[in-house]
């Protein structure tokens, strides 16, 4: 499935603290096929949405899980080009 994970942030984060939590949820989700590609970030909302694929939804909690993070929200989605 791909997705898109919705992150209500409430503290600031920086984009090299975004970079490294990237390739963090990248390593602990090859194990459990997930793959993250790209983080998006909106400064003035504190807000993170990530994207990927994963076998299914619990795949990606735990992987979140795993770096003691938390999605508010997970969509699955179709990519129309």
């Amino acid at each position: 499935m791909s997705f898109i994970g919705v992150h209500e942030r409430q503290t600031r984060i920086t984009e090299a603290q975004l970079r490294r939590n990237l390739a963090r949820l990248n390593d602990f989700g090859k194990d459990l096929g997930v793959k993250f590609l790209r983080l998006y970030y909106s400064p003035g909302e504190n807000r993170i949405l990530c994207t990927g694929e994963a076998p299914n939804k619990k795949a990606i909690e735990d992987v979140h899980a795993k770096l003691g993070l938390r999605c508010d929200d997970i969509w699955d989605v179709s990519t129309i080009e």
